[in-house]
């Protein structure tokens, strides 16, 4: 009956084992929650990379086009043509100036 009258009255003292239980667990949500922060800081810091290199990627894109672009320019015959005749100084010969070699 006297135990009955202390269970009722007033709960019992945790022990030594139930406190140190209550402080690992303890420990162990703080320890997951500064993992949670760190792994999200680090998520945060993966995707503003990759939106750079997206970023980076769609200008190099951009440049390739423009080069292969340039390069099709280029290599039209009519501009050889023009660069031969302003910068080399050359000209179209003449039927007296072509030689035709035999094999």
């Amino acid at each position: 009956m006297r135990r009955r009258n202390q269970m009722e009255g007033q709960a019992a003292a945790p022990t030594a084992a139930q406190s140190m239980g209550v402080v690992v667990v303890l420990l162990a949500v703080i320890g997951t929650a500064l993992a949670v922060v760190y792994s999200r800081h680090e998520a945060r810091i993966l995707f503003i990379d990759l939106q750079r290199a997206q970023l980076q990627r769609d200008e190099l894109a951009h440049d390739w086009d423009r080069l292969q672009l340039e390069e099709g320019t280029y290599a039209t015959h009519s501009m050889v043509e023009r660069k031969a005749r302003s910068e080399l100084g050359m000209a179209m010969p003449t039927f007296e100036q072509v030689e035709h070699v035999g094999l």
